[in-house]
């Protein structure tokens, strides 16, 4: 079998799969086969998680979805402290349907089973916890924490949807609240396809994964610099839209002028520079969003605006970062700005 993360994604057994794009195809045609699982299944997974910590992501259109950037929203930590991240699945049932007739232009794959259950990430500070993952995750198995352990506060996301605070012992509880009840909103967790056997043109995806990971990183700066900027009660946040696209022409012309203006800014003010981020962060979002949905090529990742070892770089520099209000102003204090302030003329190779 070879399985895949949904991400939050929706999905449903039997339906079409591009493995280029990492793309469910919703079809209409045929119903699943249910099977119901007898007991409770867990998984844990636990990674290591820093300031300038970000999930390796192989596929450009990630960034699109709101339930994607709710993920990355939940991966940004605002200290320079060291975390744990865990990642606890409880599967309640799996689903299983056979290959349809037909399948729309732009499948690839099939989808043969979806586990459904409840998917959630913790996040919290390592100090007071092993610093062997593997320790960890049989404290997890054998929920055996300590009284100081379950009094730790915890980040918490739930199916891709909710982020909230609460207590390990307060995290430990729903857990087991999840194992006796059934009537909890099960979600896809993960789905296993096979190859059809007919011939497809495959979506070309030039440089995905420099793309991928840049634009990746380009909106977890901005939306770092969001969080702080909500933190303080700072105004002007810029919502982060999917455009309308009446020309696709226009699409590309509106990107072209984002990118030539992030490559000639002043890379020395946070405040100054949010805006170009987050204008090239949308229309981004709008151009792959829409040549995804078009299944057309996506040749952007060889004409990229800047190189992720800047982005990186300012990721860290974020950690002591916070605006200021001086009279009716938002300023940057002076000791926060970035030590290189020289625009780039041309977009630097990535690594």
């Amino acid at each position: 079998m070879v399985w895949k993360d949904c991400g939050g994604r929706k999905c449903e057994a039997g339906w079409g799969y591009n493995e280029s794009l990492d793309l469910p195809i919703e079809c209409k045609e045929g119903s699943a086969n249910i099977k119901k699982f007898d007991k409770v299944d867990w998984q844990y997974f636990v990674y290591n998680l820093s300031s300038n910590s970000i999930p390796y992501l192989d596929t450009v259109n990630y960034v699109s979805s709101s339930k994607s950037q709710k993920f990355l929203d939940f991966q940004i930590v605002l200290d320079n402290k060291e975390h744990w991240q865990v990642e606890c699945h409880i599967v309640k049932r799996r689903e299983g349907c056979k290959k349809y007739v037909s399948y729309p232009l732009g499948c690839s794959h099939f989808i043969r089973w979806i586990d459904f259950g409840v998917d959630f990430w913790l996040q919290f500070p390592k100090s007071e916890f092993p610093s062997d993952p593997e320790e960890l995750k049989v404290l997890f198995k054998e929920r055996k924490f300590n009284e100081d352990q379950k009094k730790v506060n915890c980040k918490v996301l739930i199916n891709y949807e909710v982020i909230k605070e609460q207590t390990l012992e307060e995290v430990l509880t729903y857990m087991t609240e999840l194992e006796v009840n059934n009537k909890n909103s099960y979600i896809p967790i993960r789905f296993d396809y096979l190859k059809l056997d007919h011939e497809i043109r495959e979506t070309i995806v030039n440089n995905q994964n420099q793309f991928a990971l840049f634009l990746t990183y380009l909106y977890i700066v901005c939306r770092k610099i969001e969080m702080k900027m909500d933190q303080v009660g700072c105004p002007n946040i810029i919502e982060t839209t999917t455009g309308k696209v009446d020309s696709s022409v226009k699409m590309c012309v509106n990107l072209h002028k984002t990118k030539e203006k992030y490559k000639a800014m002043e890379r020395k003010d946070f405040l100054k520079m949010y805006p170009t981020l987050k204008t090239l962060v949308n229309n981004y979002v709008t151009y792959v969003k829409y040549l995804v949905d078009q299944r057309d090529d996506i040749d952007d990742g060889d004409d990229l605006p800047g190189n992720v070892d800047e982005l990186r770089g300012w990721l860290s520099k974020l950690d002591n970062w916070v605006p200021v209000k001086s009279g009716e102003e938002w300023i940057s204090p002076v000791d926060s700005f970035i030590d290189s302030n020289h625009p780039l003329e041309e977009p630097m190779e990535t690594q």
